[in-house]
């Protein structure tokens, strides 16, 4: 498990909301995924607070710090879309306004040999009993977030955030999902 410090928002009375640690872990050899994605979907008590992605769909740990960004701040001023922080990073992961589909593509799936793993939280010790939790919950070998690399699926990233098929470059394709994540719900005028 790795901690980030995400961004400092500055609020418009010039005061400073520091927005809580992100904690994330990449697993893989996944064994009870069918498990995991039912319990998820069925906001089973049982779950640890945690957001649990479809590692295939991510290019680099930076998307996610981008999607918990952007969930924390929201549910900071209550307005999340959906029914709490973890779903609204994954709902934040997609570039649409879709939050069934969101699960779908980003979420655990019966299919999914890798997960990221990220806990929201301000008390380094809490987020450790959650990630105990977690590894107890997920039937799976914690690897190295370095290795995120080998599972992320770039092609069918590309097919469902409309990109070119051409482009081989992973930066490219990730500076345009961030964009596309980012102006999700926005039209032009």
């Amino acid at each position: 498990m790795k901690q980030f410090e995400l961004p400092e928002i500055i609020k418009p009375d010039n005061g400073i909301y520091f927005l809580p640690n992100a904690y994330i872990s990449l697993y893989n050899n996944l064994k009870n995924q069918k498990e995991l994605q039912e319990m998820i979907t069925a906001n089973d008590e049982k779950v640890p607070n945690c957001a649990v992605i479809n590692a295939h769909m991510i290019i680099d740990v930076f998307q996610v710090l981008a999607a918990a960004s952007k969930a924390t701040l929201l549910e900071s001023q209550g307005k999340l879309k959906t029914n709490n922080v973890n779903s609204e990073i994954i709902f934040s992961l997609s570039p649409n306004t879709k939050i069934n589909e969101a699960n779908n593509v980003f979420g655990i799936s019966k299919d999914c040999d890798a997960a990221l793993v990220i806990i929201i939280c301000n008390d380094d010790v809490k987020a450790m009993e959650i990630n105990e939790e977690v590894n107890s919950f997920i039937e799976g070998d914690e690897i190295h977030l370095s290795e995120l690399s080998a599972y992320t699926d770039l092609e069918k990233i590309k097919k469902f955030f409309k990109i070119d098929e051409n482009i081989q470059d992973s930066n490219i394709v990730l500076k345009q999902v961030l964009e596309q994540m980012t102006l999700k719900g926005l039209k032009a005028e």
